[in-house]
């Protein structure tokens, strides 16, 4: 058997070819099959057609299987300054720039943007970086730090501050592992190492967007259309939660970050119940350019309620 493809004005058109006997045969499957999904004890089972007769073409029809071009995603990201000290702004779940890091950007306490230009991203799959809707796997980080790494490239920064605020944190420290010479320093918060169940108990029980608070739903909402089409992106993250440890049974980084050596600064607020004193000092430990900096009264978005102090925090320590 082997796989072959060809195009029909522009669009892909793959296939399967089996056998070589003198009687040529095409096979047509059904409603999004393939001849692997729908002929398979035909081509490969016990009752195969006879394949030193027949010469078999198993096509998969235009739209299904291998008859797809391939996913466009749009990137989207906002720019926001004219410095000299580019800075690559990452936010959490479902985040956007607008949505996570409204005070650093537009608010009263912004980022100083006469010193830094801040490209902040819509990770792919949330806000304006859809479709294809996010892909949950064991290479969900790799694939957004590639996505930023690019990103930047195509945008002319070669090397850049990072910022990152939960998953965008945990996106982040991949990142500073799979392209240390592009990361010049790197401020996050929010961040995990595993997930403990106490984690899944604490974001289960903000399942229903309806009880979020009214501040954080209403800068979800400028990105979404909808609560419904809020409610079923959260749905498929916390799903993601549930298996975040099938995925990563062990931290697949532990191996890299001795090779890190960019400055890096692990904010923790001590009243975040998600993201519990355990992680920051985990990275502290692992990652020698690391260092810990504690909000006593700080929550798990410390840097929206304590906007001013994290202002003047991060962009000392970005500047240095």
């Amino acid at each position: 058997m082997t796989s072959e493809s060809f195009t029909i004005n522009g669009y892909p058109i793959g296939y399967d070819r089996y056998g070589t006997g003198p009687s040529p045969v095409l096979m047509i499957p059904g409603a999004l099959g393939t001849g692997k999904t729908d002929f398979y004890k035909q081509l490969e089972g016990d009752d195969q057609l006879d394949q030193d007769k027949f010469t078999i073409i198993a096509v998969d029809p235009p739209g299904w299987g291998q008859s797809r071009p391939p996913a466009i995603t749009i990137y989207w990201w906002g720019w926001y300054g004219t410095g000299s000290s580019p800075v690559l702004m990452i936010p959490g779940a479902l985040g956007t720039g607008k949505t996570d890091f409204y005070e650093q950007l537009e608010g009263d306490d912004q980022l100083d943007q006469h010193k830094f230009t801040i490209i902040a991203v819509d990770p792919p799959g949330w806000g304006r970086s859809r479709p294809p809707a996010r892909k949950y796997d064991d290479n969900i980080f790799n694939n957004d730090a590639d996505c930023y790494y690019e990103l930047m490239k195509h945008l002319g920064f070669v090397r850049f501050h990072v910022i990152g605020w939960s998953d965008g944190a945990m996106a982040s420290i991949c990142m500073v592992c799979k392209y240390p010479d592009a990361v010049i320093r790197m401020a996050i918060h929010g961040g995990l190492h595993t997930v403990y169940s106490k984690t899944i108990s604490v974001l289960k029980s903000t399942r229903n967007v309806e009880g979020w608070p009214k501040e954080r739903l209403d800068g979800c909402l400028r990105a979404y259309q909808s609560k419904e089409e809020l409610q079923k992106l959260w749905d498929r993250h916390l799903k993601f939660v549930d298996y975040y440890n099938v995925y990563f049974p062990r931290d697949p980084l532990i191996s890299k970050y001795p090779k890190v050596n960019c400055p890096i600064l692990v904010m923790h607020g001590d009243k975040d119940a998600l993201t519990t004193i355990d992680h920051p000092e985990y990275f502290v430990k692992h990652i020698k350019s690391a260092r810990l900096h504690q909000f006593p009264a700080g929550n798990h978005d410390l840097h929206s309620r304590y906007a001013s102090s994290y202002k003047s925090l991060v962009e000392e320590f970005l500047l240095k």
